[in-house]
């Protein structure tokens, strides 16, 4: 199908300041042929979980940018094949990120009603082999696997350099297959280079994993983590002392509730750098402290490592 083709079946919604049509409405059932199977863009809406979105939209210089289709699409990928009613591309057209659902929560329809229609995909990676249900699938613009989100509730047990573990939410990999970061499914321990830390994040957001709790450089390396446990204790040359707990705030969204602000720590080759602060190897030793309980655990410890140098 050429484009003044596509366009005439199209009525406009949104337009680039240009004048290059955005998004659009298609207005009769079209097949569009593509390198990843033919599509179908959503023409009627006779659905009660369907959602009333634009049927296709485009970039700036006409490339297709997304497309929810009418029904489930068989989509090929690198990753084989897998079925989505929502695709988006990269400005050079591969895919960029697939969902294989896209129906609209409300209350004629629940997240219960559509976790019903979800159907668990099995996958051999080098960061594991499981099935798991899936909210998306994303896409490097090479076209290897970028990283998946997963339905709320599912978890996967995960290859990680520091060993394996459960991971909610969803993980991210490397072009190669390894892995970028992950989610951790429960407080987890992981051995740092100034000692044990746990690595959690209860206010995560579950929506993607893009940014994701535990990070790791491409050489494997622990690069980043979030915990919301474990005290840091920074100490100067001249014996000042900085203690560093995860921060308390009231949520936003209902005025009342507390909110527990995990940490962030991150690993380099000059400091270490905790909530944006950066800690100099040369001017600060630094001690890590556990004390809580998880799982009905009592985890006490307390371990002390000198960045000096």
């Amino acid at each position: 199908m050429n484009r003044n083709t596509l366009y005439n079946v199209l009525k406009a919604v949104k337009y680039y300041p240009n004048g290059a049509i955005r998004d659009a409405i298609v207005t009769e059932e079209i097949s569009i042929p593509t390198a990843y199977g033919v599509m179908t863009p959503i023409f009627k809406r006779d659905d009660p979980r369907q959602k009333f979105v634009k049927s296709i939209s485009f970039y700036e210089d006409g490339t297709i940018k997304s497309i929810a289709t009418q029904a489930q699409t068989k989509v090929k990928t690198s990753l084989g094949i897998i079925s989505a009613e929502m695709i988006t591309f990269h400005p050079n057209g591969t895919l960029y990120r697939l969902f294989p659902l896209n129906g609209q929560v409300n209350g004629f329809w629940s997240e219960t009603d559509e976790a019903a229609l979800t159907e668990k995909i099995s996958f051999d990676l080098r960061v594991g082999n499981f099935s798991v249900k899936l909210i998306s699938v994303v896409f490097y613009p090479e076209g290897t696997l970028k990283g998946m989100t997963f339905w709320p509730g599912e978890s996967i047990s995960l290859k990680t350099p520091l060993g394996s573990y459960h991971c909610r939410i969803g993980f991210n990999v490397y072009p190669n297959g390894d892995l970028k970061s992950f989610e951790p499914a429960q407080p987890i321990t992981l051995k740092t280079s100034i000692g044990d830390i746990f690595a959690f994040d209860y206010d995560v957001i579950g929506i993607h994993a893009d940014n994701n709790t535990v990070k790791f450089t491409k050489d494997g390396e622990l690069y980043s983590l979030k915990t919301p446990i474990t005290t840091l204790i920074a100490t100067d040359s001249e014996g000042i002392r900085e203690r560093i707990i995860p921060k308390k705030v009231i949520n936003p969204l209902d005025g009342e509730n507390v909110l527990l602000l995990a940490t962030e720590v991150v690993f380099n080759d000059e400091s270490l750098i905790i909530n944006n602060k950066p800690y100099a190897f040369d001017k600060y030793s630094i001690m890590t402290h556990n004390m809580t309980v998880l799982s009905g655990l009592n985890t006490g410890n307390q371990s002390v490592v000198s960045l000096s140098m």
